[in-house]
């Protein structure tokens, strides 16, 4: 059976079955590089490299040898790196290439380059792209926040659900979790960019049931088993924010941890409008982000929040649209 694009793209960028081997995936930027190559080569996609021996794919895509040997071997080691991807998928986690419909376009859009190619998820993969019309906000923060900062994190989530806009966040303790659970709480549309442990998470039957009821989806651009490092929450903060509308940071430290540098990086790209809660009770890393460029969020109450948004800051179209249909909300907390 031929190979289709998607099997190709996952077979060179997936980041499993490396085992030593000398086969590491191609990082996002290394598969732009391949796909601009294999434009000027005339190659119409990645599924027509599977065929060819290393000498090959040196002379036609220009490649130095340590590149064709890389790509050569990462299809030598198809059986191996589908078995992974196959059991992945039987313990409930699929994978998602930037080949496939429901690959989130505001990643391609925002990121480019920085887009990653393979995304592993749990849930509904729909939930990635929600369609014109409808909006999603990024609630992120510190692992360490007090009661009035939990509180902030809570009503403001919950106002996101009843409201019908989706909450984006990272799955993390702290703000995060907080944010995710008051959502859900209320039925609410949610997407969690998790930097480790999508598997053992997803695999917890409270999480599941979130999961199968269509209002919950987990994705991860680094291998579903992973444990936590801090690179890698650094590194997934930009698809958090790519896959908002706007953000809002409940509470950071300043010049510290993954929420000040993603903020930081977000209010540099400008990709998408960065808000921070501007209360005294914040601390002085939100008052340090308003003063680098963050937009003062707006107080309470919290009704028609997506327009006082809008009214605060460019609003950029997301391609996110609500399809959240009334359902039972989850009970109980599930990060």
């Amino acid at each position: 059976m031929a190979m289709n694009e998607t099997q190709a793209i996952a077979l060179l960028c997936a980041p499993v079955g490396d085992s030593g081997s000398g086969a590491a995936p191609l990082t996002p930027a290394r598969w732009a590089d391949l796909c601009a190559q294999m434009k000027v080569a005339g190659i119409g996609g990645a599924a027509d490299l599977a065929s060819l021996e290393q000498e090959e794919l040196e002379k036609r895509l220009a490649l130095a040898a340590e590149d064709a040997f890389r790509i050569h071997q990462r299809f030598a080691r198809a059986d191996a790196i589908e078995a992974e991807l196959d059991r992945l998928a039987q313990e409930g986690v699929w994978t998602l290439t930037v080949a496939d419909a429901d690959y989130p376009e505001r990643l391609k859009r925002y990121l480019g380059r920085q887009a990653p190619p393979v995304l592993f998820g749990a849930g509904k993969p729909s939930l990635l792209n929600l369609g014109p019309g409808a909006q999603a906000l990024a609630i992120v923060g510190s692992r360490s926040i007090d009661e009035n900062g939990k509180d902030y994190a809570r009503e403001l989530a919950a106002a996101c659900a009843r409201q019908g806009i989706a909450v984006v966040s990272g799955a993390a303790r702290g703000v995060d979790q907080i944010a995710m659970n008051a959502a859900l709480g209320e039925g609410g549309v949610v997407i969690g960019v998790m930097a480790d442990s999508l598997l053992p998470q997803s695999s917890r039957p409270d999480t599941r049931e979130a999961l199968d009821s269509g209002n919950l989806a987990l994705i991860t651009p680094y291998n579903p088993a992973v444990p936590f490092n801090a690179g890698l929450a650094m590194g997934r903060n930009k698809l958090i924010y790519a896959l908002a509308d706007w953000a809002v940071v409940v509470r950071c430290d300043p010049n510290k941890g993954g929420s000040w540098a993603g903020a930081i990086e977000a209010i540099k790209k400008g990709r998408v409008p960065v808000f921070a809660r501007p209360d005294a009770e914040a601390g002085p890393g939100n008052a340090e982000l308003l003063r680098r460029g963050a937009l003062p969020f707006p107080d309470l109450p919290w009704d028609d929040l997506s327009q006082r948004l809008k009214d605060s800051a460019t609003y950029l179209d997301s391609g996110f649209s609500s399809n959240n249909a009334a359902q039972e909300p989850i009970q109980g907390e599930l990060f």
